[in-house]
């Protein structure tokens, strides 16, 4: 699909877009050159999946099209999974991800975080978090600390 009235995509245009352009059944991808979701500029963004049609959206800004994140990132969503620092900022910490795995040391990783224990706890947007005494684990930023 090629129209200029949506190159700079506003979220609150979204019915207007997808109305005419939406397929049934299917997962409707839609590249914009840039995208305003609220006050907010973002790269991209979709719904959690429910029985509604606007959740087979899923909106990329093309530059991030082939980046090999942001449309992963999105499907991720698409499918139902949380992100990995889903409450990780929140003031009451017993509503964070512990780092531990062992649930004889207080693991929560079921039903806190992205409620999966395979994934590590992520402390992303933690200005104040203090990495001591921590080591990384191969090229990603997966940390093992002491408890």
């Amino acid at each position: 699909m090629n129209n200029t009235a949506f190159y700079d995509y506003d979220n609150t245009e979204e019915t207007a877009l997808c109305s005419a352009n939406d397929v049934t059944n299917a997962i409707n991808i839609y590249f914009t050159n840039s995208i305003l979701f609220g006050s907010l500029a973002v790269s991209g963004y979709a719904y959690f999946p429910s029985t509604l049609s606007v959740t087979n959206r899923i909106f990329v800004q093309s530059l991030y099209a082939t980046d090999t994140r942001t449309l992963t990132h999105e499907l991720g969503h698409y499918f139902n999974l949380l992100h990995t620092f889903q409450s990780s900022t929140d003031a009451n910490q017993t509503n964070r991800e512990y780092v531990t795995r062992d649930v004889f040391q207080g693991a929560n990783c079921a039903t806190k975080g992205d409620l999966l224990c395979d994934t590590p706890a992520d402390p992303y947007g933690r200005d104040s978090l203090s990495l001591v005494g921590c080591s990384r684990k191969g090229s990603y930023t997966v940390l093992r600390c002491p408890i």
